[in-house]
């Protein structure tokens, strides 16, 4: 385990890093846990930086005191009812924020100097200005993230700013930081998720299972929404402002599924080996790995169920949910025609025929079932960009 290995400097190689012989009284804490909370308490940010530490360890050993501190932050955030006594230098400038306990703390031109957990009850932020001390089960207002979108448990928190340690670094040029945004978001997505809760109540329940963190992210076109997950940071969402509250909840499902796909793909073999992109998806213009297109039929299927639900549940908005089901069914059942020749394991198989009944049965019930003149025409076009794979266009 990380944790165990990080407690024996020489091993991890930490033993020219003196911020280690000060953080070691954290590990030795943690290492007593039962491995059972240490899972459970564990979230995909302290997840992310103890994979950076590890990549510190292994192959970038100038970046090791940067990782140290980033991993340390997590930990507070995730531990620190078990952390009570602990004292941990941080050296950091800017803001300092703890996504599981929704807070930030610190501000431009501050460094953020020492983290200390006194009690279960009160955190101080030691700065090269001031003391900021809050209990972290009940932080002021001016501390706390925009959460607790809805009433329900658990929160959804809307973070939105460019945070080393929250985020990979590729992703923090598209974070949209302005306070507006952040606010204008934690409304939008508190209207998606009421939208869902009464139109579709099996739609909301699986956003809801995973969803825990918002990320406003920059757009750059008006008339083109933007959102996408990342695979190490199961429960958060990046989206950006631009779209309505049906496409908002249409990006919260589609995200969320996404995510519940990558931990079924972490444990469960169902794809075969096939890493070259030579597949057609009627959702792209590149050809693509088996692993994207079925990443496709499965969101897109659940998007299609929650946009069924929509029409029947919600209609001053079924004239809309029904243009965009529309287009989405036929693509599943194309992009099923190219995929599920090719799946060899039985529960891969089932779930694009649980995505390819879901279309077909949509279909049924729309007036005219022709496939849309668009969908033609970008097969025609991608035969023509990609001629050696014509024979892939089922």
């Amino acid at each position: 385990m990380l944790i165990k290995a990080l407690a024996t400097p020489a091993v991890a190689g930490y033993s020219t890093v003196p911020e280690l012989d000060q953080a070691l009284p954290v590990f030795a804490r943690l290492n007593v846990m039962p491995l059972a909370e240490l899972s459970r308490t564990s979230t995909p940010f302290l997840v992310l930086n103890a994979r950076r530490l590890a990549v510190a360890i292994t192959e970038q050993p100038e970046s090791q005191p940067i990782a140290l501190k980033r991993f340390l932050i997590s930990v507070v955030d995730s531990f620190s009812h078990v952390l009570e006594g602990t004292s941990i230098p941080i050296g950091l400038a800017g803001l300092v924020v703890f996504p599981v306990l929704g807070i930030g703390v610190g501000c431009e031109g501050e460094v953020v100097t020492a983290l200390r957990v006194v009690s279960r009850n009160k955190i101080e932020v030691e700065t090269s200005q001031r003391t900021i001390e809050f209990d972290p089960l009940c932080a002021p207002p001016e501390l706390q993230l925009d959460n607790s979108l809805i009433s329900t448990e658990p929160k959804v928190a809307v973070i939105a700013d460019g945070l080393t340690h929250l985020f990979e670094d590729e992703y923090l040029s598209e974070i949209d930081v302005t306070m507006k945004t952040r606010r204008d978001m934690a409304e939008l997505v508190k209207q998606a998720l009421t939208l869902m809760l009464e139109a579709s109540p099996a739609s909301y329940q699986a956003v809801r299972a995973i969803l825990r963190w918002v990320v406003p992210i920059r757009f750059y076109r008006v008339d083109v929404h933007r959102s996408f997950t990342s695979p190490r940071l199961s429960g958060v969402v990046f989206a950006s402002l631009n779209a309505d509250v049906l496409g908002m909840s249409e990006a919260l499902v589609h995200e969320t599924a996404h995510s519940e796909l990558n931990m079924l793909l972490e444990i469960e073999e169902l794809l075969p080996e096939h890493p070259e992109a030579v597949y057609y998806s009627p959702w792209r213009s590149d050809p693509r790995p088996i692993s994207g297109l079925f990443h496709a039929l499965y969101v897109f299927g659940k998007v299609l169920s929650f946009l069924q639900d929509i029409q029947t549940t919600a209609r001053p908005l079924a004239t809309e949910a029904e243009k965009h089901g529309f287009l989405i069914a036929h693509r599943i059942i194309i992009g099923h025609r190219q995929l599920r020749g090719n799946l060899s394991n039985p529960r891969a198989r089932e779930i694009v025929d649980e995505a390819l009944e879901v279309a077909e049965y949509y279909l049924t019930r729309i007036r005219t079932a022709d496939i849309p003149q668009c969908i033609l025409d970008h097969q025609n076009e991608w035969r023509c960009q990609h001629p050696e794979l014509e024979c892939m266009v089922a």
